[in-house]
């Protein structure tokens, strides 16, 4: 997530003039001339309704398929292909794709061809297969140079510019960028150039050039406002607002941003309203006029809860913790950022999800090449097969000795098949279990290491524009984000040690000190919730792994605040009899299905019961917990009914089960 600048949301303003045109010209048209408009119409719904693309596309895909026109079939596939991918549907997209691209080499269709090159290539790159991207970006750039299709190489050029640009090649990102636009303005289509041009801004802006980036964006809002494109026009408006912001033209930013704003009220657009708002807090946050930054942070803020606008209104509680922490109100201001912490960990959860869903498309797009590899390697050895068949039927007359020794070859053959099958079953078993360690690693790092990082950045941004006397507090935060990542890295090295199947570090413990300490951690977290944290700890020690114990205990205590409504209670008991340490943990929560408890402790496995503040959730928890309570050789049980709450009950062994020394 961004704080220390604005994401903008991309907003797609239709065509609508040549929409009802194609509609109207559709009504007089049958067979391919009807499928060839279809087409047309599912294409300019792609990005705003791709419903409609799909709908429109499977009527035009029927229709060429019953003309058996394959060039139209092909066109057909690749626009359904589009639907499925603005629907983040990639298996279904790279299947219409695949199919596309069959078709158009069947009957050389250049054209169709090249699109279907480019739409894999943009599959790859959003699953971050750069070099599979390029390698398709490359071979349609091949082809509609070869056939001088000008359309065909402005959408292979914007491709090429987005993946240099996430390279951060940006001197090949411009190049391809500026290429983009001069086909466009040659096709004489405002629309596309202003998107164009756009991009080409966006780019220049991150190399520094804001002169180039504003004048772009200028030529893109001339060509808007001739063609009478609100939408797009209110975007440019704040693009120029956060270029501005960004060099630090405060007025001029503040004017840009207001336009923005009279702009979107006429068009009443839900999705760039409260980023507007969000934009103007933070400009006047920079100016330090701390009332109006507040007063549109505010606003931000309700918009976007409203709307569920989950990044605005994370962004809108980061800004407002800092305009509340220069006015001097440091309890709003702690307020504000515990809310922006609790979101900002949902919506790295929700970036993780997105990046595994991502992950594992492309480990299907590889296991289909792999299969289709085994597929031509089993039919050369088919067609292998039939000739040592017929060569054995042409020398029957050779004698029983020959067919022998053929005999025994295939045999041999057949057995070192067998031999070498057995060896890929067990590499494949090997590289599964390699690919979910991965997983599990990359989903721990991306989980809990991000947010503090994010932190870290951005109060060294702000650090700047603060007054001497602030800057104790904002090093204090900075420290304290630091400690958070420093803090994870070692859970991640006694993570892996558990994983290793290390042996327990026994010492004695002190049962209350040790629990109230554990209490103390979640202290905060609690309160900013709202919950009542009730203890009652009888008084003990126990002879068993102090770094286990506290992942433990940490880890249905941090579950019972996060799946408990605010203004609860979450009871913890702690006593030491004579031979085991017992720990209750005890909430007012969702509770547990019983389809919940068959996977309660498996990896990476969602609940039916989800975080009651946003809180993000990576699985591994209580699979953490079952592994450390089986090697101390002890239990948990669950008390759990659906909407009533839950009850975690662990025992482990107590070598020394006494009252500690006074």
């Amino acid at each position: 997530m961004v704080v220390a600048g604005l994401r903008m949301c991309p907003v797609h303003a239709q065509n609508y003039a040549r929409i009802e045109a194609l509609k109207k010209q559709l009504e007089n048209e049958r067979g391919v001339a009807k499928a060839r408009v279809l087409n047309q119409l599912s294409f300019e719904y792609r990005m705003s309704y791709p419903d409609s693309t799909l709908f429109f596309g499977e009527q035009a895909l029927r229709l060429a398929t019953e003309a058996n026109d394959v060039h139209v079939q092909a066109q057909a596939l690749n626009f359904l292909g589009l639907g499925h991918f603005y629907h983040s549907d990639y298996a279904k997209a790279s299947a219409c794709y695949d199919r596309a691209l069959a078709l158009a080499l069947a009957q050389n269709d250049s054209l169709q061809m090249g699109h279907a090159y480019n739409n894999l290539g943009r599959l790859f790159f959003e699953s971050a297969g750069f070099k599979k991207a390029f390698e398709n970006f490359s071979q349609a750039q091949l082809i509609f140079e070869r056939v001088a299709d000008a359309e065909g190489q402005a959408y292979v050029y914007r491709s090429l510019s987005d993946l240099y640009e996430s390279q951060k090649d940006f001197a090949n990102a411009l190049q391809m960028a500026q290429r983009s636009v001069t086909i466009r303005r040659q096709l004489n289509d405002p629309r596309s150039v202003v998107a164009a041009l756009a991009q080409l801004g966006k780019i220049h802006q991150q190399t520094g050039n804001y002169l180039e980036a504003e004048k772009a964006l200028r030529e893109a809002e001339s060509l808007a406002s001739d063609v009478e494109d609100e939408a797009s026009l209110a975007e440019i408006k704040m693009g120029l607002a956060q270029l501005y912001l960004s060099n630090g033209s405060l007025s001029k930013a503040l004017t840009e941003a207001f336009r923005a704003e009279n702009i979107l009220a006429r068009l009443d657009n839900s999705v760039l309203t409260g980023t507007t708002y969000l934009l103007l807090g933070q400009v006047f946050l920079q100016e330090k006029n701390l009332p109006e930054a507040a007063r549109y942070l505010e606003q931000a803020l309700a918009h976007a809860e409203r709307f569920r606008q989950l990044e605005t209104r994370a962004e809108a509680n980061f800004y407002l913790a800092q305009v509340y922490g220069l006015s001097g109100r440091q309890d709003k201001a702690a307020y504000y950022q515990a809310r922006y912490r609790l979101l900002s960990d949902s919506l790295t959860n929700r970036e993780l999800a997105a990046m595994a869903e991502k992950f594992n498309y492309q480990l299907a797009i590889e296991r289909g090449t792999r299969e289709n590899e085994v597929l031509r390697v089993t039919e050369a050895k088919n067609e292998a097969t039939i000739l040592l068949q017929r060569s054995l039927l042409a020398a029957t007359v050779v004698g029983l000795l020959i067919i022998g020794v053929f005999s025994y070859f295939l045999w041999r053959g057949s057995e070192a098949r067998k031999r070498m099958n057995w060896q890929l079953a067990r590499q494949n078993r090997q590289l599964t279990q390699l690919n979910e360690e991965k997983d599990a690693l990359m989903g721990m790092v991306a989980h809990d290491l991000k947010t503090p990082l994010m932190n870290i950045a951005s109060l060294s941004d702000l650090v700047a524009g603060v007054p001497a006397t602030q800057h104790e507090k904002f090093l204090g935060l900075i420290r304290s984000s630091s400690q958070s990542g420093i803090a994870l890295i070692n859970e991640l090295l006694d993570v892996h040690a558990i994983e290793s199947a290390q042996q327990p570090t026994l010492q004695s413990v002190d049962t209350v000190a040790f629990m109230q300490e554990r209490l103390r951690q979640v202290d905060a977290t609690a309160r900013a919730k709202h919950i009542v944290v009730q203890p009652r700890l009888a008084e003990g020690a126990a002879m068993t792994d102090a770094g286990w114990i506290s992942h433990i205990v940490d880890n249905l205590l941090s579950n019972a605040i996060k799946y408990s409504p605010a203004h609860t209670t979450v009871a913890v008991q702690s006593e030491v009899t004579s031979h085991s340490w017992r720990i209750q943990v005890i909430d007012q929560g969702l509770g547990f299905t019983e389809d919940d408890k068959k996977k309660l402790f498996q990896k990476f496995k969602k609940l039916s019961a989800r975080p009651t503040a946003g809180e993000s959730s990576s699985g591994l928890g209580l699979s953490i917990v079952k592994t450390l309570i089986d090697r101390l050789g002890g239990t948990i049980e669950l008390q759990t009914e659906k909407g009533r709450g839950s009850c975690f009950i662990v025992s482990v062994p107590a070598s020394i089960a006494a009252a500690p020394p006074a």
